[in-house]
């Protein structure tokens, strides 16, 4: 049978194409661009721009902070360690590493570490309702139903108003013993009384499986 030339040469061509493209795909190593893992932080800021981050914040917000002091540490490495503004604004002195502040809410940050801690050793729980750690009946004046945990305590979304109660006194004598305070901010439903919740939840732990613990102990009922 007589094989038209022009169909020939048309299957050839194919054949030809087909065997080339065969070849390239068996034997061509596929290139992926290598991407560079960049470590951040909780932010998704950059650790290699975050002290330039900070710069750039600190440069708009200076007209209106008196001085701050920042440190980073991941994995036992200080990643910034730097201070702004003014220690003495009248001595015009500035503030640096050494600078001594006032501690205030950043105190959270110590009793949030802690319960991590316990958390991490599985003494804690995070999802718990925290009635579950405290002395029965405690919490007496609680507007939902719904349980509170150490996480609504950490994030502050417990429920309670934010009112400032007994956080400044006009003298020494005005000083309440804990208990009363707790009982104080129970009663007001302060913001602040999560944070001291947290503390009387580590506080009878420790006493809890201390060799410390005493039935008697006031501290285990307070």
């Amino acid at each position: 049978m007589k094989i038209n030339q022009k169909y020939y040469y048309v299957n050839k061509a194919v054949t030809c194409f087909l065997s080339l493209a065969l070849i390239i795909m068996t034997c061509a190593v596929p290139a992926h661009a290598e991407v560079e893992k960049v470590e951040t932080t909780p932010s998704r800021i950059a650790l290699s721009s975050l002290e330039e981050t900070i710069d750039s914040y600190m440069a708009t917000n200076q007209k209106n902070t008196a001085a701050v002091s920042v440190v980073a540490i991941k994995n036992g490495e200080t990643i910034v360690n730097k201070a702004y503004g003014y220690a003495d604004l009248e001595q015009q002195r500035k503030a640096d590493t050494s600078t001594v502040f006032e501690w205030g809410s950043t105190s959270k940050l110590l009793v949030w570490t802690s319960v991590m801690q316990l958390v991490e050793q599985g003494k804690l729980d995070l999802d718990t309702d925290i009635q579950d750690y405290l002395p029965e009946g405690f919490l007496k004046k609680l507007e939902y139903d719904a349980p509170i945990t150490l996480m609504n305590l950490m994030h502050h979304n417990a429920g309670w108003e934010d009112r400032l109660i007994d956080l400044w006194y006009s003298s020494e004598s005005d000083i309440v013993e804990l208990g009363e305070a707790l009982q104080n901010l129970n009663q007001g439903r302060s913001i602040n009384l999560g944070v001291l919740l947290l503390i009387q939840t580590m506080v009878r732990l420790w006493l809890l499986t201390s060799l410390n613990y005493r039935a008697d102990n006031p501290l285990i009922n307070m």
